[in-house]
């Protein structure tokens, strides 16, 4: 039982519980801006204020929603879902009743593509279309840079503020371009080219143009590092003959093969074989290189540098020169004591 005194509701029962039990509508009605609030200092407030409902925490406490059930749904009418908090399990976000959102025990799961519309900062976008895995974008552009690549990051030269690594250079449509890999400098604001990979699939170093008068030879040398390949005095030291030439070049097996899956034979030669007549010619390193299991270390021979046979097969022919010009000498001399045996016997039989 309850006591209505002025606006004030009392209990009358033992437990001092007010039970309100609506009579005929089954509705307790609040007029708009009447607060439901709780709390000594009204620090909850419940009410609707023409517009909107509102569920205000004005106190200096936390608002806090607990559940001993399995989740906690936000959701529009009674058919369509905005977020759900799952007890022991994932937080999903949706966009119009579809999961966008999810995060899980390995991180987060999204659905569709990331973007940050700020057009002075790159954006970060998924899978929007073709084979793209991942975009770094300047949104400023309308475009989004390389949509046939699978990497782009940014689609400017002169922008290292905004940290553009690498680039696709058509930003017109991102079709056809090269892929241009920059670093940043120490100062000011231009990028340095260092790396293109063309659409035709050549590389490029260092803004080193494609013609054969220009271009230098990239290399991987004998510690595994890439650079630029030069014929200069100038980048070699220890310079001296070469000890090797005919005797390991006739010491060679050419062979025929099939690589890998393939089905078509190839020419060339077996890198183990040639590490023991011309090592200096076969790059070593770990096993992994060909078989991508990363606890294969074993260091093997793993190929032939095949424009260092140019040098082998030069002093092959010099030494071959250098035979030849031996036999020429040993030839003449035999050709002028010939002759010289035919013109006695040519004198003795005429004093016959």
């Amino acid at each position: 039982m309850s006591e209505v005194k002025t606006n004030k509701i009392s209990s009358l029962a033992s437990n001092n519980n007010i039970t309100l039990e609506p009579d005929g509508t089954g509705v307790v009605n609040l007029a708009d801006n009447d607060k439901l609030t709780f709390g000594t200092g009204s620090d909850l407030e419940i009410f609707h204020d023409g517009s909107n409902s509102n569920i205000s925490d004005v106190g200096t406490g936390q608002l806090v929603l607990r559940t001993d059930g399995t989740q906690v749904a936000i959701n529009k009418g009674s058919s369509e879902n905005m977020a759900k908090f799952i007890v022991d399990g994932a937080v999903e976000l949706y966009h119009d009743n579809s999961k966008k959102f999810a995060t899980a025990s390995t991180g987060v799961d999204v659905t569709g593509k990331i973007e940050a519309d700020n057009a002075s900062n790159p954006a970060l976008s998924g899978v929007t279309n073709r084979n793209t895995i991942l975009q770094l974008q300047n949104t400023d552009t309308g475009y989004v840079a390389g949509n046939a690549t699978a990497i782009d990051f940014g689609t400017s030269l002169t922008s290292a503020t905004a940290s553009i690594i690498c680039k696709n250079d058509n930003a017109g449509s991102g079709y056809g371009g090269n892929l241009i890999f920059c670093t940043s400098p120490t100062s000011g604001n231009s990028l340095t080219q260092r790396v293109v990979i063309a659409n035709d699939g050549s590389i490029f170093t260092d803004g080193i143009s494609g013609s054969a008068s220009a271009m230098a030879n990239v290399k991987i040398d004998g510690n595994n590092e890439l650079h630029k390949d030069t014929s200069a005095r100038i980048n070699k030291s220890e310079i001296a003959d070469l000890h090797i030439g005919l005797d390991a070049v006739v010491a060679l097996t050419p062979r025929k093969f099939k690589r890998g899956e393939n089905t078509a034979f190839e020419i060339g030669f077996i890198a183990d074989e040639m590490a023991s007549v011309a090592p200096e010619v076969v790059m070593r390193g770990p096993k992994s290189w060909i078989t991508s299991v990363e606890t294969d270390t074993e260091e093997i021979d793993i190929s032939i540098e095949y424009d260092k046979l140019t040098a082998l097969l030069t002093k092959a022919i010099q030494e071959l020169k250098t035979d030849l010009d031996a036999e020429k000498a040993k030839t003449t001399t035999l050709q002028t004591q010939v002759a010289d045996l035919i013109t006695r016997v040519a004198a003795l039989e005429a004093g016959e």
